[in-house]
């Protein structure tokens, strides 16, 4: 379904958009995430949505409420359906 190229550009898509998904829920709300950090950038979400799509999160960023629990579990099924076609 996809070629090699194809998967690897949509695998770096998902990772941003994903990270700005996560960056933004932050913004809105912080109790989404719990970290041990005192404040999270956006450097953080991304370094947590690469960890997702590996499916190796550090636990320094970990989804609290279902939403963000629903969205990381979407992320990590898109990756393989990605990878696996």
């Amino acid at each position: 379904m996809f070629t090699k190229i194809q998967k690897i550009y949509t695998i770096l898509w998902m990772i941003l958009l994903f990270s700005v998904i996560y960056y933004q829920m932050y913004l809105h709300e912080k109790t989404h995430f719990r970290s041990e950090y005192t404040e999270l950038t956006y450097g953080h979400f991304l370094w947590y949505s690469v960890m997702i799509n590996f499916t190796m999160p550090m636990s320094d960023i970990l989804p609290y409420t279902n939403i963000t629990k629903v969205i990381t579990g979407l992320q990590g099924f898109l990756f393989w359906f990605v990878m696996l076609s």
